[in-house]
């Protein structure tokens, strides 16, 4: 497994969890990790999506391709995502 940072998880967890970010699962690879550690999307529809881990982001790109989501069809406009 690619070691995604120098701090343990414990710390990671704590930080999300004192800052209000999610704690959850990968739904690819089950690992926990949290909302403050990047932005790397499973698309499940053209408007929906689910955060992956660092470790399964390259799974992610690949499964998104298959399925047409390319992430170069988003973009970032304020705060929110809107599609191109």
């Amino acid at each position: 497994m690619v070691r995604q940072s120098f701090l343990p998880r414990w710390m990671h967890r704590l930080y999300a969890r004192f800052f209000g970010y999610f704690w959850l699962p990968c739904p690819i690879c089950g690992r926990c990790f949290g909302g403050h550690e990047g932005v790397h999307l499973l698309y499940l529809n053209a408007s929906t999506g689910q955060m992956v881990c660092r470790a399964c982001r390259d799974e992610a790109d690949r499964k998104n391709r298959k399925n047409r989501f390319i992430r170069g069809n988003l973009r970032w406009i304020g705060s929110g995502m809107r599609i191109r």
